[in-house]
């Protein structure tokens, strides 16, 4: 048995498109460069698997799909309650289930003729650089704890090129959705496999920028709720945007030295990391 799209529509609508633990939007909206992203997940309160939390054998296979044994999170908190099961037994889902729908019950009967106004902003300033990214298991910790992704690349000139740079970010979208969920043998392999697109990128003549950034938004209606966003660029090796940057000469540079300390080397610096502002 699956989840209906009956279920499916109760479930959502009741949970007001919000995690029933922090109560973040579920959505997130759509960018110049691509679509909205859904960020929630179905998530079983008594796992039908019997190594799954919180499994009952005495819970039959035809109630494990229904409306009453599922409750809405995002990623986060349902990656946490599936991990420290013994600290969110049954009964208190259920429980933060109820409290949650009466708060979207309670929300939607007050602020009916209050038209939502939705704002976004940034959690700190805008980023000066983004960092190269040269390896899978960099950007695939990236991936973790993340809500959505920004993606933008230079213009493709072949075929080759246009389908190379959207099957990365096809997988990197595909990635986000699941990357809780992976085990760790699985994970190890997913980290391989990005080395290898990366350096497909490289071999064509591209460089990989990224950044994590965490965006709050605010509604009108409770609190401001986080979202964190990783912003990926794609560009020629030859755009004339990059700079190099020296960043352990800098950190240097702004050491100002005690009286009679010895003068820093001035010789070449084996770090350097190739970044974009």
């Amino acid at each position: 048995m699956t989840i209906t799209d009956k279920t499916r529509k109760l479930l959502w609508g009741r949970s007001g498109n919000r995690c029933a633990i922090c109560r973040r939007e579920l959505a997130v909206d759509a960018t110049p460069y691509d679509e909205e992203s859904i960020v929630g997940d179905e998530c079983h309160i008594v796992s039908g698997k019997p190594n799954g939390p919180r499994y009952d054998p005495f819970v039959p296979a035809g109630k494990i799909d229904i409306y009453e044994n599922l409750i809405l999170l995002c990623k986060v908190d349902h990656k946490t309650i599936d991990d420290q099961y013994a600290s969110y037994p049954v009964d208190r889902l259920l429980d933060i289930k109820a409290k949650h729908e009466e708060w979207v019950h309670g929300s939607l009967k007050e602020d009916t003729a209050t038209p939502s106004i939705k704002v976004t902003r940034r959690g700190a300033p805008a980023p000066q650089f983004l960092h190269r990214i040269t390896s899978g298991k960099t950007l695939f910790s990236l991936l973790h704890d993340t809500s959505g992704a920004s993606f933008d690349n230079d213009e493709p000139k072949s075929i080759e090129e246009m389908e190379l740079i959207g099957d990365f970010f096809q997988n990197m979208r595909d990635l986000i959705d699941i990357v809780t969920e992976l085990e760790p043998s699985a994970a190890i392999r997913e980290g391989f496999l990005l080395n290898k697109s990366i350096e497909a990128l490289e071999s064509a003549g591209f460089f990989l920028f990224g950044i994590k950034e965490t965006l709050w938004t605010e509604t009108g209606r409770g609190n401001p709720f986080e979202t964190p966003v990783l912003r990926l660029l794609i560009l020629r090796n030859t755009n004339p945007t990059i700079i190099k940057v020296d960043t352990d000469r800098i950190q240097q540079e702004m050491k100002v030295p005690s009286p009679g300390s010895p003068k820093q080397s001035d010789g070449p610096n084996k770090d350097q990391k190739l970044t974009f502002g």
